[in-house]
């Protein structure tokens, strides 16, 4: 009976003015339990006009492990930074031709220069996904500092059930991107993540389950996971365009699957309008009425969109008629 092959791992890891984290974030990976394959660490700096890029070279000459393949590349044009999801592109790209053939599917882990993987990550991830070309894998993670977004670290960890992954994965991305890992195929069947888009994460996290791709998460805290305002992961994207994304999507996976004729938006307040207002004008003619529980919001019985809307739709108390 021969053991099966366990797969290579390429961590995909972006880097762009780091330079205060990088050094915390490269020796997480050099303290991984997992040493029996090889794994290819493919940095790619963006441009970074810090020392990054000379602490990535001084880093790579001061550690070496038998089993890590440390890849270092970057944009030398430094005055045209293209971006995180380009980067972690790039990362993958370059470590292709270091695969040897005798592995199975690899495995891409992605990782941001200013977080921290725990020693039992790639491990733990591997061990879950296996062959199976089909999943998107992360973990739960502790928000680093510690405390810095109480609210959106408890709600992340206290999706307990599997279900959950997809029913509020309009709310949030249900997998925290930082703590992502899939097969090389996976990736690759996505088309990788698509340079210029706006919410990229979101947009690959959508496009993989329409394309009939699965979700897991690992209960166990696999990450310190870094609230960095000038890190290339927040991007600073606008709170409307992130729900136009979800809205452009909401309609492909939720709408055009299961409405046939009116449906009726749950929230008669600030944000139910604004979901109203991000739908396409397909679908805003199908919402016959905004719903709500709290009287105050069903003051006015019709909502009036402002321009360049013409319509008027009914606002109702929940359990009325």
């Amino acid at each position: 009976m021969t053991t099966p092959l366990i797969p290579e791992v390429i961590i995909s890891f972006p880097v762009y003015n780091s330079s205060e984290f990088l050094v915390e974030a490269l020796e997480s990976i050099f303290s991984q339990s997992h040493n029996s394959t090889s794994i290819i660490l493919s940095a790619y700096d963006d441009g970074s006009t810090d020392d990054s890029y000379s602490i990535l070279q001084s880093f790579r000459k001061e550690h070496s492990l038998p089993h890590i393949t440390f890849l270092i590349n970057r944009n030398e044009n430094r005055s045209l930074v293209h971006g995180v999801a380009y980067a972690r592109n790039c990362a993958i790209e370059f470590a292709i031709p270091h695969l040897t053939r005798l592995s199975p599917s690899p495995i891409v882990v992605f990782f941001d220069s200013d977080d921290i993987m725990l020693p039992t990550r790639i491990q733990r991830q591997i061990e879950v996904i296996g062959d199976d070309s089909s999943l998107i894998c992360g973990s739960c993670f502790e928000r680093w500092p510690s405390g810095s977004t109480p609210r959106y670290e408890s709600w992340h960890n206290s999706l307990i059930q599997p279900q959950q992954l997809y029913s509020q994965m309009f709310r949030e991305a249900t997998l925290a991107q930082p703590t992502w890992a899939m097969t090389l195929e996976c990736f690759q069947s996505n088309g990788g993540y698509t340079v210029g888009e706006l919410c990229e994460d979101a947009v690959f996290l959508y496009g993989h389950i329409l394309r009939g791709g699965k979700l897991v998460r690992i209960d166990e805290k696999l990450m310190k996971y870094r609230y960095n305002p000038l890190g290339q992961s927040l991007s600073h994207i606008g709170w409307l365009d992130l729900l136009a994304v979800r809205a452009k999507y909401f309609e492909k996976m939720i709408l055009e699957k299961h409405v046939k004729d009116k449906f009726i938006i749950w929230g008669a307040g600030r944000d139910g309008k604004r979901l109203y207002r991000a739908l396409s004008h397909k679908w805003q003619r199908r919402v016959s009425a905004f719903c709500d529980v709290d009287e105050k919001k069903i003051q006015l019985e019709y909502y009036h969109p402002p321009p360049p809307y013409r319509c008027e739709i009914h606002i109702k108390l929940y359990g009325s008629r």
